[in-house]
């Protein structure tokens, strides 16, 4: 077995473990966990299908438009486009599986957005981590590996440290656009959402476009590290300094979704 596949199996069980963290933390209903199993699962796959379907098109097509001649290193007009694809396309992917309806009817009960949230970004987080672990492991220089010591520290180290950041990242990305429709769609009555329904639609689109963009505009921050490390600008520390920046607020925006979040379940069992 290739040692990144280790790797990955180690990610995959901290994403299993940071689920059922946040379930316990909420007191999640046992009839949610089935809810809960088909968001994981249904975000596997949606890494490599985006990655390939549109990902990898649009990337071509900012080649096209700012780097034609493709001589030299790459304009820094090409790194910024590049920057951007990702967050806007994840972002709206990682929102499908909360689209079936079983798990759309769920969303205004207390916790549930945060939980559901979680579970779609670290599903998406898993499927990402694997996909890269076959593309290391199949490339010239990885399918040379089956020994773990002889693998570099990319894997065991660098890889690992960056899957699990990554990972939580993408659960919490996906937390801020889950919770910002639910708690719009459930500030109003069903009385109220039955008589104002076309004010309502247009709340929660708005909402919902508003935690969408936030979640994008978190994606960026996230992906600044990279940009800097593949362009060399700020030097070697500028890349570490800006994934602890970006760790440092995706914890602040997850501990305050996670305190409404309990609030409103206190205030619910009052």
């Amino acid at each position: 077995m290739h040692p990144v596949f280790l790797a990955a199996a180690i990610v995959t069980a901290a994403a299993v473990l940071v689920m059922d963290a946040v379930g316990r933390d909420f007191g999640i209903e046992q009839r949610t966990v089935r809810r809960t199993v088909v968001a994981f699962l249904v975000g596997l796959p949606l890494s490599p299908l985006v990655d390939q379907y549109l990902k990898s098109p649009l990337t071509v097509l900012a080649r096209e438009l700012v780097w034609p001649a493709q001589f030299g290193p790459p304009p820094l007009a090409f790194f910024l486009l590049v920057l951007w694809i990702a967050p806007l396309v994840e972002e709206a992917a990682k929102l499908l599986p909360l689209a079936l309806p079983e798990i759309g009817s769920a969303l205004k009960r207390p916790g549930v957005p945060i939980e559901f949230g979680m579970v779609s970004g670290l599903g998406f987080g898993v499927g990402e981590a694997w996909y890269l672990a076959f593309s290391i492991a199949g490339s010239p220089s990885g399918s040379r590996v089956q020994q773990p010591l002889a693998w570099p520290a990319y894997v065991l180290v660098t890889y690992l440290a960056e899957r699990v950041v990554v990972c939580f990242a993408h659960g919490v990305m996906t937390s801020v656009a889950v919770a910002s429709v639910a708690m719009t769609s459930g500030a109003m009555t069903s009385e109220a959402m039955a008589s104002q329904a076309t004010a309502g639609s247009a709340r929660g689109a708005r909402a919902g476009a508003s935690g969408y963009l936030r979640a994008v505009a978190l994606h960026v921050l996230v992906n600044i590290g990279p940009l800097l490390s593949q362009t060399g600008i700020g030097g070697p520390l500028a890349p570490g300094l800006a994934m602890l920046l970006a760790i440092a607020v995706l914890w602040s925006v997850f501990e305050r979704l996670r305190s409404a979040e309990l609030d409103r379940l206190a205030s619910s069992r009052k």
